[in-house]
């Protein structure tokens, strides 16, 4: 038997649509020419079809060190995020910080919160989120 090489390239982005695919499935769909099972291929719903905004129900806030702050480690940090149908945070990421420590905090508390299931025509779907956090040295 001949053993077959072929480069795997993968381009992720947070913002994107949220694939649970086999590479591998959909590689040999595509040679084998017929059309791929989508029914894991799972899109967030746009805001525009939202029945209202999601609410958050449960969690804290980032637990910013006193310690940081007389350091003067200070700044924003914009955690993007998916909130699925039971409300729960998935997939929480930084694309840059200011600072490594802020980031990690900012995603750490983003993986306690809760949400209030989104829904779209009465539906529980999937959405995409983001929230910003202001780290300015005073808040804890």
């Amino acid at each position: 038997a001949v053993g077959a090489r072929t480069e795997l390239r993968v381009d992720f982005t947070v913002q994107g649509a949220v694939i649970t695919s086999n590479i591998t499935e959909r590689y040999l769909a595509e040679v084998a020419g017929r059309p791929l099972d989508t029914r894991f291929v799972r899109q967030p719903c746009p805001r525009n079809e939202l029945d209202r905004a999601p609410t958050r129900i449960a969690g804290d806030a980032p637990r910013y060190a006193v310690e940081a702050a007389k350091q003067g480690v200070r700044g924003s940090v914009a955690v993007y995020f998916y909130i699925d149908e039971k409300g729960e945070v998935r997939m929480p990421a930084v694309q840059s910080g200011p600072h490594p420590y802020l980031m990690e905090i900012a995603v750490d508390a983003m993986k306690s919160w809760k949400f209030e299931p989104p829904t779209s025509h009465g539906r529980p779907v999937l959405v995409a989120a983001a929230q910003t956090f202001d780290f300015d040295g005073g808040n804890r």
